[in-house]
This record gives C-alpha cells, structure tokens and sequence, in this order.
C-alpha cells in the first residue's frame, strides 16, 4: 500500500522496476514501422496509405502496451514529418507544404493508439482470467 501526499492510502500496487525494460523491443518495432510508413509516405506520395498503416501500427503497439498509449502515437506519427525532412534535405526535394502537412498523421496515429488502449483495457475488463 503507498501513501499519497494527501495521507490517503492507495491500494494499487506499483509496477514492476522491469515493465518499462521490457517495453524496447516495442520501441525499436515502432521506429522501424514509423519509419516504413515514412518511406512510403516519401516514395508512394500518399498521405492515406501511410495514415492507414500507421493506424494499424498504433492500433498493435497501443494494444501490446496499453500504459501511456500516446507513445506509440507520438513515435510512429513522428516519422513522417522525419522521413520527409530528410527527403526535403537530399534529392527528393518534396514541397515545404508536404514537410508540413505530414504532421496531419498526428491525429490518426494517437487517435488509433488511445483506442487501442481501450480496445485492450475493455478486453481485460470482459474476459477476466480466473
């Protein structure tokens, strides 16, 4: 039991010292998904398809790792602004306004990774193992 700064007694029991070790390989998998979408966000010139991907890359990572969902937003929906600055930066030459309009992919990402945390907390509310 953890006393607050109020003196009120909270019954949770605090997480493991090793939870957020074990969350790297989450990490390293969103980067490299991020990255993809980046990249065919960069090569395809289609903001949908790599709005779609990363819905289902936030949808799976929010799902695995439900504490702190907007991570996983954040992460992969980071990677299209990076990928199209960096195409910006050498021979691709993408417009100033598509540097700047992939940002949009913010929403879709940290809206799907918010939704799988609750498709995750609602799992676990429903089908309580016994």
């Amino acid at each position: 039991m953890i006393s607050n700064a109020v003196g009120e007694v909270d019954d949770k029991p605090m997480p493991a010292a090793n939870e957020s070790t074990r969350d790297w390989p989450y990490w390293i998998a969103g980067l490299i998904l991020g990255g993809i979408a980046g990249y065919m966000q960069v090569r395809v010139k289609d903001p949908t398809l790599s709005g779609v991907f990363l819905v289902a890359i936030n949808l799976f990572l929010a799902f695995k790792r439900p504490r702190r969902p907007w991570r996983w937003g954040l992460l992969t929906a980071l990677c299209l602004p990076a990928a199209e600055l960096l195409a910006y930066l050498t021979r691709e030459q993408p417009t100033r306004a598509m540097v700047w309009g992939s940002f949009v992919g913010l929403a879709p990402a940290l809206a799907a990774a918010f939704g799988g945390g609750v498709l995750r907390r609602a799992i676990n509310t429903l089908f309580v193992k016994k």
